[in-house]
């Protein structure tokens, strides 16, 4: 089963009377060959932290409630908002998200590619 994820991407100024504001809203619509929450996030104080890499994936539960429960500083959902005061940081940032979850695919794929299947080894001395 190959490995595909599905991102929306929502970017949107909200800037006010007050100050610029530029919204970066992400979602995970759908997902195959790998969990559905991709986003992760901090438990204490409970905020937006990266994308998940390969390894978050095993490592974090997708409830905040389960990491706490399991002694852990991180959790993973599948949806994050983010706010900049400045456009450039903002696409950064919507930029960054893209390209971490196509990394994420083809890192998860590989590693799954790598893991599936039978091979014979033969050992030997001398």
């Amino acid at each position: 089963m190959s490995v595909s994820i599905t991102l929306k991407q929502t970017n949107t100024d909200v800037s006010g009377a007050e100050a610029p504001l530029f919204r970066v809203e992400n979602e995970i619509l759908a997902t195959e060959g790998i969990d559905i929450a991709l986003f992760v996030f901090s438990v204490e104080p409970d905020e937006y932290s990266h994308p998940a890499m390969p390894r978050d994936v095993e490592d974090y539960p997708n409830s905040r409630a389960e990491a706490i429960n399991l002694g852990l500083d991180y959790y993973r959902v599948p949806s994050a908002t983010l706010e900049y005061e400045d456009i450039t940081t903002a696409v950064e940032a919507a930029t960054l998200i893209q390209g971490r979850m196509n990394y994420l695919a083809a890192a998860y794929q590989l590693a799954k590619d790598t893991f599936d299947g039978a091979t014979t080894y033969v050992y030997t001395e001398g």
